[in-house]
């Protein structure tokens, strides 16, 4: 017999709030004890100090490599903790890069878990919605890639949120609010990252498919919310860049001894703290294969496996409103890192963060439904049992000090 309702109530707020208290532990003990940030959050460190100083007109410079929001926020954090009485100096910046990255993270997680329970509700499932919910979030916390970068100072954290923000209401843009919100949360992670316009084109996609449930006027006028609440955002940055996007070619990062002596001359920083990026020389037919391994890496191989059966069962369902918005979201994302790994022979694990993150809520509904079955017979020992074997890969490889091997 299933408990009184109230109690479950008790029990799922219980729940979230364990979840989230254990991700911030996690996160604040592994940051703390992380050596040094990585390149690329040095990067993001001198970007915002330069902002500081040269506000607006540094993002035409030829520096500005990367988009705004991220560095923007380190600043604010910066200027805060100065206000407060911190020092000037390069650990100030670090943590407040690691501060964003780590409140990024809990809300990550927090927001995998509001969009499990809106797919339940939406789609109608024989599920226990706020179960489900719970293991996503749980499934989201102990993720060693998602633990590393909420560690870091890498501006994958904050995108991730906006990402995942747009994903949730891209379930219900009938609604005006949804839709302009939706728009504008795209327009945020494209200010964090390019491929944050992905959500914007994956709304398109999904009021195409809603063309059966919604009049064409009002089709239209949620298309022109969508794009209105992109445009808010990205105008502003097009008139001031005067490009689509300002982050630099993978191949243009590539340290070479001209482009070193021209950063240490401009007081960039010390040279050594250009990195050399990895490439792979992939054939035409090995970059799918590739692609997917290392979106099963980044998943610790539990999250695809888990939402694979769910993702067959629903497989009528996928380019059909609501569910449209997600699938475009995660294929436009695949075919992004595709893009990447074929014309700049590019690809880090931490590149399919956000396809993991949208197949977790999948992952979590099959968990759910195996373990309320297992309850239901009897068999409570091996429910538990079953969740632990799913997120003790993810924890195992989180128990890592991210960067350790930067440590002398």
């Amino acid at each position: 017999m299933p408990p009184p309702a109230d109690r479950r109530t008790r029990l799922f707020y219980t729940g979230v709030l364990a979840v989230l208290l254990l991700a911030g532990v996690w996160r604040l003990v592994l940051a703390g004890a992380m050596p040094a940030v990585s390149r690329d959050g040095v990067t993001f460190c001198w970007y915002a100090r330069d902002l500081g100083t040269q506000g607006s007109a540094y993002l035409r410079g030829p520096d500005a490599r990367q988009h705004p929001l991220f560095p923007v926020l380190i600043l604010a954090a910066q200027r805060t903790a100065r206000a407060l009485g911190a020092a000037d100096t390069p650990l100030t910046w670090q943590r407040s890069g690691q501060l964003v990255s780590g409140l990024a993270g809990l809300a990550a997680v927090g927001l995998v878990g509001a969009l499990t329970a809106r797919l339940v509700r939406r789609l109608a499932l024989p599920l226990d919605g706020r179960l489900a919910a719970v293991l996503a979030m749980l499934l989201a916390a102990l993720l060693d890639l998602n633990v590393w970068l909420s560690c870091d100072v890498l501006s994958d954290g904050p995108h991730l949120v906006f990402y995942l923000a747009a994903g949730l209401l891209l379930v219900q843009l009938e609604s005006w609010r949804a839709a302009a919100a939706c728009g504008l949360l795209s327009g945020l992670a494209f200010l964090t990252r390019p491929e944050g316009a992905v959500p914007l084109l994956a709304g398109l996609v999904a009021l195409g498919a809603a063309r059966r449930q919604m009049p064409p006027r009002r089709l239209l006028a949620r298309a022109g919310l969508l794009l209105l609440g992109f445009l808010v955002c990205a105008v502003p940055y097009w008139t001031v860049v005067g490009r689509f996007s300002a982050k630099k070619d993978v191949l243009e990062m590539l340290p070479t001894e001209r482009a070193v002596a021209t950063v240490a001359d401009e007081a960039q920083g010390p040279s050594y703290a250009l990195g050399k990026l990895e490439l792979r020389d992939v054939r035409w037919y090995a970059l799918l294969p590739v692609v997917l391994y290392e979106l099963m890496h980044a998943g610790r191989v539990v999250v695809p496996l888990l939402a694979l059966p769910p993702l067959l069962d629903l497989r009528r369902r996928l380019l059909a409103y609501p569910l449209a918005g997600l699938s475009a979201c995660a294929s436009g994302h695949l075919a992004l890192t595709l893009v990447l790994l074929g014309r700049f022979d590019y690809l880090s694990t931490r590149h399919l963060l956000v396809p993991v993150m949208l197949l977790t809520p999948l992952a979590a509904m099959l968990l759910a439904r195996v373990t309320t079955l297992l309850w239901q017979v009897g068999w409570r020992r091996v429910a538990v049992l079953v969740v632990a074997v799913s997120v003790v890969p993810s924890a195992l490889y989180a128990l890592r000090i991210p960067n350790g091997q930067d440590g002398y």
